[in-house]
């Protein structure tokens, strides 16, 4: 409860843990990424670590506008066109190994749009109000972190235990073409 009393230090903590976390994953070996999933757990790794950077210059007690647009520019560049690779190749992979039809990446497609509606509430704080548009950078930054771990403890594993290696290597193949960025 205390933690909303001092937004400074919530975001301090939430920042610190999250970057935390991605530091100690990448320091021990991460099991739960087949090999054929590598480039894309190592994709995760880039993502996660230059959001850190930019989460932390553009949350700081002293940023400016452009570090605040950093992180929306990041956001929107970088982010976003990554899940929408993950919408039309990863996602419809796993959907059609578990015969789910949507409903296995319903609430990864839901993180995706509330990822990006954020992103446009960022925006629209940037010059507003630096002291909100912190707590929903933090909060992003969070969600984005928890999505990713989702997709390395359940959706690569999965994808690996249900295909074959060739299968795994096509799927990564489409992943990176540049066909498959919309």
């Amino acid at each position: 409860m205390n933690r909303l009393l001092i937004p400074g230090m919530v975001v301090g903590v939430v920042v610190l843990t999250c970057a935390a976390s991605r530091s100690a994953m990448a320091a021990e070996p991460r099991d739960t990424i087949p090999p054929a999933f590598a480039p894309w757990g190592s994709e995760h790794d880039d993502l996660h670590a230059n959001l850190g950077s930019v989460l932390r210059i553009a949350t700081a007690p002293n940023a400016t506008r452009t570090d605040r647009l950093a992180l929306v520019t990041f956001l929107r560049n970088e982010v976003i066109p990554h899940a929408q690779d993950e919408e039309l190749v990863l996602y419809p992979a796993l959907d059609s190994v578990l015969g789910a039809k949507g409903s296995a990446t319903a609430t990864l497609v839901l993180d995706h749009r509330a990822i990006a509606d954020k992103t446009l509430e960022l925006v629209s704080l940037v010059d507003a109000d630096p002291a909100q548009f912190q707590r929903q950078a933090v909060a992003v930054g969070a969600l984005i972190d928890h999505h990713f771990e989702v997709e390395e403890e359940f959706v690569y594993p999965t994808l690996a235990r249900r295909m074959g290696n060739r299968a795994q290597q096509a799927l990564m193949r489409r992943m990176h073409a540049p066909e498959a960025a919309p």
